[in-house]
């Protein structure tokens, strides 16, 4: 995408169902192409980037959805967000817990 342009495209995971993962690609909020199913979401993604000529530094924002479903799934998405819009692997925050974990060393 141009630098001039204002159109912005986005890229939203739904990663938290195992058999139902979504990668929709957005145009200033909009869908414009979208894959779900059993997917490999990062295979997903190069597919619908490719369909579109698009590269990832033509995405704007990568993110991933968090609610209901499988923790693991989850944390998946996040991971895939967070590494693809250059996240500073030391500056990702830790999920937080209810109260502090109950980890004992024998």
């Amino acid at each position: 995408m141009k630098q001039h342009e204002r159109s912005q495209y986005t890229v939203l995971i739904d990663s938290r169902q195992r058999v139902n993962k979504i990668v929709q690609l957005r145009l200033d909020g909009n869908v414009v192409d979208k894959l779900s199913g059993d997917i490999d979401i990062v295979v997903s993604l190069k597919f619908l980037l490719d369909k579109n000529g698009l590269t990832v530094s033509d995405i704007s924002q990568f993110s991933a959805v968090s609610g209901e479903g499988s923790f693991t799934g989850i944390r998946v998405g996040h991971t895939i967000a967070s590494v693809l819009n250059g996240a500073d692997p030391y500056n990702i925050n830790p999920l937080k817990y209810f109260r502090e974990p109950n980890i004992q060393i024998s």
